[in-house]
């Protein structure tokens, strides 16, 4: 059974307004979802196809903490992380600052675009390399 979040969503022209929504991952003080869109027209919200990016969403509070770039498992490891330290988390509580100091590093290194693996060369059909000495 997925488990249902409350998502907090901020607006200028709109105010505030909670939303509930089935994340890809729910942990005990984290959840990970797709970025959320809200028409400015109708209000109608609906998650960004984007792929490869990933909205953190502290539970308790229904607020973004982080965005992360890469795959889910990707996502998923920085969120096992401190998903914990999340839960402990109530509405009205701050971090330690040296906590808040590594949680911004974190979220650094998570919107840095993942290291790919280089491809391997591929022969093209038809054309055939002729090496020549000058």
């Amino acid at each position: 059974m997925t488990r249902t979040i409350s998502i907090r969503l901020m607006a200028r022209a709109s105010g505030e307004r909670t939303i509930q929504i089935k994340p890809h991952w729910c942990g005990e003080g984290i959840a990970i979802h797709k970025p959320l869109h809200a028409d400015p027209e109708n209000g109608e919200v609906s998650f960004d196809p984007a792929r490869g990016h990933w909205r953190l969403t502290h539970i308790p509070t229904g607020m973004l903490i982080g965005s992360c770039m890469g795959s889910l498992d990707r996502a998923k490891k920085f969120a096992k992380a401190w998903d914990a330290e999340f839960a402990a988390l109530q509405p009205g509580q701050t971090m330690a600052p040296d906590r808040r100091e590594a949680w911004r590093k974190v979220v650094e290194e998570m919107m840095t675009e993942p290291p790919r693996a280089p491809r391997a060369p591929r022969a093209r059909r038809g054309w055939a390399v002729i090496e020549t000495e000058a």
